[in-house]
């Protein structure tokens, strides 16, 4: 413990001083109070102009949407994680970035399901989780029919997220093969009698299992003996909602 608190300035000093600086921009109680007096969206948002949201709310028009008001918000905090991201070493880059994967996760999915109902990439991305987005999801591209196959490639070779499908189709095909008494290879026909017999809500939870087992085993092994008990406890919680 003492090792760690000598040398945790080196690397790690710059990050927790960033995190520091911005929980000053954090809504104080008597702002809550305001906004919780608010009787319309436009007294709403002049509220919130005068914190460090302002930025990010002030060019939008009165009165601002709901929806609108959540995606700035995210884009804020978004900005926030990747810029904190850019100044952190080892462990804490791969942990910020194992973080975002399970917004990321749900944003494939979802446009997975787009292109598949031909709704337009565009559209689709504007619907995104700000925290879940990269450039690399516009990689995804409609394909014709039930191609399965090509869809799910797109994402195991171009997405940084493809380890989960990739862990995921290797399960399913052991399990075929067990079944079968055969053993399975990864194909274009086998991986398309897979995603056959799965809808989109069901594949997404056993990619977010994968991941927080991953996530879990990363913050056990790399993470100091403190935040791995606490990243631990909140990611068996996780699991545990998961489940129910």
């Amino acid at each position: 413990m003492h090792a760690e608190i000598g040398t945790f300035q080196i690397n790690d000093g710059f990050p927790e001083a960033l995190v520091r600086s911005l929980m000053k921009g954090f809504l104080r109680d008597e702002q809550y109070a305001q906004l919780k007096n608010c009787s319309n969206m436009n007294e709403f948002k002049l509220v919130l102009e005068d914190t460090d949201y302002g930025a990010y709310i002030a060019a939008e028009p009165s009165p601002i949407e709901l929806s609108v008001l959540s995606r700035k918000m995210q884009e804020k905090l978004m900005e926030e994680i990747t810029f904190i991201k850019g100044q952190a070493y080892e462990p804490l880059s791969s942990f910020l970035s194992m973080m975002l994967h399970s917004y990321q996760l749900d944003n494939i999915i979802n446009v997975i399901e787009g292109v598949k109902n031909e709704v337009p990439l565009e559209h689709l991305m504007k619907g995104l989780d700000p925290l879940g987005y990269f450039p690399e999801l516009k990689n995804i591209r409609t394909v014709e029919g039930d191609d399965y196959a090509t869809l799910y490639q797109q994402v195991l070779v171009d997405l940084p997220v493809g380890t989960y499908f990739r862990k995921f189709l290797d399960q399913e095909i052991a399990r075929a093969g067990e079944n079968s008494g055969e053993q399975g290879a990864m194909n274009a026909e086998t991986i398309s009698e897979i995603m056959k017999d799965y809808k989109q809500d069901k594949i997404k939870i056993f990619l977010k299992k994968i991941w927080q087992n991953e996530f879990y085993k990363f913050c056990t092994e790399h993470l100091p003996e403190e935040s791995a008990d606490i990243m631990g406890d909140l990611l068996k919680f996780e699991s545990d909602c998961t489940t129910l």
